[in-house]
C-alpha cells in the first residue's frame, strides 16, 4: 500500500509558505497580468498568459519564454518537495523567482504571436504582482525551512 503521508512539511515555515503561495498563485490566475497601451483589447489575463506564454518563442521573444519558464520551475520545486529533495527545491524556487523578476526589465511587448507589427508599452497588472509574490513567498519558505532544518540537525548533532 502506498505511503499517503509522503508529503508532510516538517516545519511551520514551509507549511505556511506553501499554503499562502499556492493560494496567491491561484488568485493571480483570476487577475489581469498586464496591460498594454495598444489599441483594442489591451488586457492580458494571467490564466491566458500562464497557458499560452510559451508561444512567445514562435515570435522570437526569448525573454518572454524565460519569464514563462518561472511556472515550470515553480512546479518542479513543488515536485522536489514531494520527494523530499529540499536542496533541489531551493534551487528550482530561486530559479523560478529569477525568471519571474525578468518581467520587470521589459518595457515593451509584441501582442501577437507572429512578432510582427507594433510593440506596446507594458503596464503591470495585479495578476503579475500576486504571481510574483506567490513565488517569492514560496522561495522564502523553502530557504527558511532548509536553514531551520540544517540548524536543528547541527544542534542535535552537537548534543
Amino acid at each position: 500500500m502506498p505511503d499517503k503521508s509522503r508529503f508532510k512539511p516538517k516545519n511551520i515555515y514551509l507549511t505556511i509558505a506553501l499554503i499562502l503561495s499556492f493560494s496567491l498563485f491561484v488568485i493571480s490566475l483570476t487577475q489581469t497580468a498586464f496591460y498594454t497601451n495598444g489599441p483594442g483589447d489591451n488586457k492580458f489575463s494571467s490564466a491566458f498568459t500562464f497557458a499560452f506564454g510559451w508561444t512567445a518563442i514562435l515570435a522570437g521573444e526569448y525573454a518572454e519564454v524565460l519569464i514563462w519558464l518561472a511556472n515550470p520551475a515553480y512546479i518542479l520545486a513543488l515536485i522536489f518537495l514531494v520527494y523530499e529533495r529540499k536542496s533541489s527545491a531551493a534551487v528550482a524556487s530561486v530559479t523560478s523567482l529569477m525568471f519571474a523578476l525578468l518581467f520587470l526589465s521589459r518595457e515593451t511587448i509584441a501582442t501577437n504571436e507572429s512578432g510582427s507589427g507594433s510593440y506596446y508599452t507594458i503596464i503591470i497588472g495585479p495578476g503579475y504582482w500576486l504571481w510574483l509574490l506567490s513565488i517569492l513567498i514560496f522561495t522564502l519558505g523553502v530557504l527558511v525551512s532548509n536553514y531551520v532544518e540544517r540548524n536543528s540537525s547541527e544542534q542535535n548533532y552537537d548534543e
